[in-house]
């Protein structure tokens, strides 16, 4: 017996007064937004959740308009600059986790959906993500540990078989697991998978509960870093020798293959 379908995808975004790249946070979302338009399977609907609304959502382009939206996110106002990196990052964290929630708010009021993704405002999903996810619609959870990372300030694609280590954009939640509240108040969120659980410790800890995980053979997320707007910057960047050795690996290895993620991806 078939089960429904029908993932919401919420895409938290941040505010423009906490960059200094406004354009080119824009510009990643416009990437991410594409990755969304180009799914093979219409079962989702999508939102970007944020203080600001970019000027490319508001011309609404036909091919997404009747399934991504912008809900703009009010209830509390953008983090603030703080000396302290760690607070800093943590204030952003925070800040991400309740437009996630105010966006899956958003969505269930219009929206039939079933499964939920939270997805960075940067990262890039594969034109059969929803198709794939929806094949595994009687499991617990999805966690996607197959997928890339791709560093965009040395032009190199990595195979990635430990996903959710790196990147929060690897959890697929069906709604039976999840009791959403009717708005969103200082830390809510952390009654929620992406705002209790750590996304490193997300397919351990569901293991240990008992639950049904399962975890695809594709590679269907793309997780983009070294772009200039990573709000994981604040803690840590790539050592050279590192970034040297992924482009040499990338160069190497399977280099057809990378042509072909390149193209499925958007990136060329």
């Amino acid at each position: 017996m078939s089960t429904k379908f029908k993932l919401g995808i919420v895409v938290p975004l941040r505010a423009r007064s906490t960059t200094s790249s406004w354009d080119k946070v824009c510009s990643n979302l416009e990437r991410t937004v594409r990755s969304l338009i180009n799914q093979s399977d219409a079962d989702f609907v999508a939102t970007v959740s944020g203080h600001d609304c970019p000027d490319f959502m508001q011309g609404q382009d036909p091919a997404f308009e009747k399934q991504i939206s912008f809900t703009e996110f009010t209830d509390f106002p953008p983090p603030m600059d703080d000396s302290d990196s760690a607070k800093l990052y943590m204030n952003y964290e925070f800040d991400r986790c309740r437009k996630i929630l105010s966006g899956m708010i958003s969505l269930k009021e219009t929206s039939d959906v079933t499964h939920w993704y939270a997805l960075d405002a940067d990262d890039l999903i594969h034109p059969s993500f929803v198709s794939i996810s929806k094949k595994h619609a009687n499991a617990d959870a999805v966690i996607i540990d197959y997928g890339f990372s791709y560093y965009e300030d040395t032009d190199v694609i990595h195979e990635e078989n430990e996903f959710s280590t790196y990147c929060g954009s690897c959890t697929i939640m069906p709604n039976r697991h999840i009791e959403l509240p009717d708005s969103v108040l200082l830390d809510n969120f952390r009654e929620t998978w992406f705002g209790g659980i750590a996304h490193n410790r997300m397919r351990s800890t569901l293991r240990e509960r008992g639950m049904d995980v399962v975890v695809p053979k594709e590679r269907l997320a793309m997780y983009m870093r070294n772009h200039g707007a990573n709000l994981s910057d604040m803690r840590k960047r790539e050592s050279l020798w590192l970034r040297t050795k992924f482009k040499i690996k990338s160069i190497v290895k399977k280099p057809k293959m990378l042509s072909a993620v390149r193209r499925e991806f958007g990136l060329e």
